[in-house]
């Protein structure tokens, strides 16, 4: 019998596992199951790649505030911008993994900041380069078809660098 090496490399993260081929197709696949389950239970404002979260300094100036009281410390000065907030707010504080333009327009709409069309908002995010925000799906189980989207990473980078510069 001879001994095998595994090595796993997840973000930051090394892991090496040595043992018997049988053993370690077993060993690799569960482990790699387990931390997909931990990921689900993530608290996503407390994600970094490396170091501190950055993430997680967003996080703390949403939990410390309204939505109303979030998006007045950006002052965004396009429907882009806008919507890149309140989709951001969606997300982190709220923790939606994706949401609709609905979603987004009707907070901007209860601060007082209703957009006309929220699709050309979210679409000039998609367009970006980087782009901010990318449509995963189109919901298709009614007439409209409504777009379901996701903020990308440079998205929420985006909104932090803003909120160091303005706040």
């Amino acid at each position: 019998m001879s001994i095998n090496h595994v090595k796993l490399k997840i973000g930051i993260t090394e892991i090496e596992i040595s043992g018997v081929q049988e053993d370690l197709d077993g060993v690799a696949l569960d482990l790699l199951r387990q931390t997909f389950d931990m990921m689900k239970n993530v608290d996503p404002t407390h994600i970094s790649r490396d170091g501190p979260a950055e993430t997680n300094e967003l996080g703390d100036l949403i939990s410390n505030s309204s939505f109303a009281e979030f998006i007045d410390r950006f002052d965004p000065q396009s429907m882009a911008d806008s919507a890149l907030v309140a989709a951001v707010w969606l997300q982190v504080r709220e923790q939606k993994e994706n949401f609709l333009g609905q979603d987004v327009n009707s907070l901007l709409k209860d601060a007082g900041r209703a957009i006309k069309n929220i699709t050309s908002a979210l679409s000039s995010l998609q367009k970006s380069k980087p782009a901010f925000v990318i449509q995963i799906s189109k919901n298709r189980s009614n007439k409209r078809g409504r777009k379901i989207y996701k903020v990308t990473e440079p998205g929420i980078e985006s909104v932090l660098k803003i909120a160091k510069e303005g706040v």
